[in-house]
């Protein structure tokens, strides 16, 4: 059974981004993701969030890549595609 966002609680780790930026490339980021809100910050301890989806706000499509450790978030009514993976499954 497939769990509601609502029904995730908070689960937090480190992710690796990939930038909009053709010249950046994969970015590690610590994310948390807690009361259907992912954040997304530059390290642990940052203070600030880098960038925030609400997942109250917009429809998500997520899709598996080639890889177990690799996803695509794709929100509905934008062109953006925001494309995470990870160093494990876990």
């Amino acid at each position: 059974m497939r769990k509601q966002p609502e029904q995730l609680g908070e689960m937090t780790g480190q992710l690796k981004k990939l930038s909009p930026s053709l010249f950046t490339g994969w970015q590690d980021r610590y994310i948390v993701l807690k009361d259907k809100k992912m954040k997304y910050f530059t390290t642990k301890n940052a203070k600030f969030a880098s960038g925030v989806l609400n997942f109250d706000h917009f429809d998500t499509k997520i899709e598996k890549c080639d890889k177990k450790t690799k996803f695509n978030m794709n929100i509905t009514g934008i062109d953006r595609t925001f494309e995470f993976k990870a160093e494990n499954e876990k």
